[in-house]
């Protein structure tokens, strides 16, 4: 859906899982695990993944609120 590459096996993601122990940790709190990619360009590509909590993963991009007052349109880049 985000049109990134994607190249890991299944094989890759087991042993990737194992190491980190992503599996015990990942969930919906905020020190949940989640997997990252390095290089967002490169996209899910072996070697370019790593486990970081929830709340690592949302503070990594900094978010800015743009606000059209004369179409009184919001969004966020």
């Amino acid at each position: 859906r985000r049109k990134k590459p994607f190249t890991i096996t299944f094989e890759y993601f087991k042993q990737f899982c194992y190491k980190y122990k992503y599996l015990a940790g990942r969930g919906r709190s905020k020190e949940s695990l989640t997997v990252d990619c390095i290089i967002n360009e490169l996209g899910y590509i072996p070697g370019n993944i790593r486990v970081l909590t929830n709340s690592q993963n949302a503070s990594k991009g900094t978010k800015i609120l743009v606000y059209d007052y004369q179409t009184k349109y919001a969004r966020v880049i």
